[in-house]
């Protein structure tokens, strides 16, 4: 029985909750990082408030989405990895260690062009228990992002 509830406890504390929101006027980065030992899904909200939102993603696509309308999509970031040890990861927009396993940023009128990982082919490279997913949302809007993460 004591077996039992300790396997429930861990498998209880293994999951955690990921709410993040911000109102922009003009630009925002969003950055949703997240180590490599985390599986993570999140769902992703824009309202555009009183003019259309262009949503630039780090691929290149672009996404408007019409004034006074809602635009979500699905984020699924999975684990990449089991590390042994403790783990910290610091840079503009993103904070990352063992304790905090997974952060999401808003940079306030930063394009994502201006953000260093915008390009993650070094992330991969240099920094491999680090997964970062970008976005630029341009014009005034509210964002959400609302999720789940299960560390391993």
């Amino acid at each position: 029985m004591v077996l039992l509830v300790a396997l429930q406890i861990i498998v209880v504390s293994s999951f955690q909750p990921i709410v993040a929101r911000t109102c922009t006027d003009e630009s925002v980065t969003v950055v949703i990082s997240k180590l490599g030992s985390v599986h993570l899904r999140v769902e992703v909200s824009i309202t555009a408030l009183e003019s259309n939102v262009v949503l630039l993603f780090s691929n290149g696509t672009q996404k408007e989405v019409p004034a006074f309308s809602l635009y979500t999509f699905s984020v699924i970031m999975p684990r990449s990895g089991f590390y042994l040890g403790s783990y910290g990861f610091q840079s503009e927009g993103i904070t990352l260690s063992d304790n905090q396993p997974v952060d999401v940023e808003f940079l306030s009128n930063c394009t994502l062009t201006q953000t260093p990982y915008s390009n993650m082919d070094w992330l991969g490279q240099d920094y491999p228990r680090v997964s970062v997913y970008c976005f630029t949302v341009t014009g005034s809007a509210m964002v959400s992002v609302e999720g789940m993460s299960a560390v391993f």
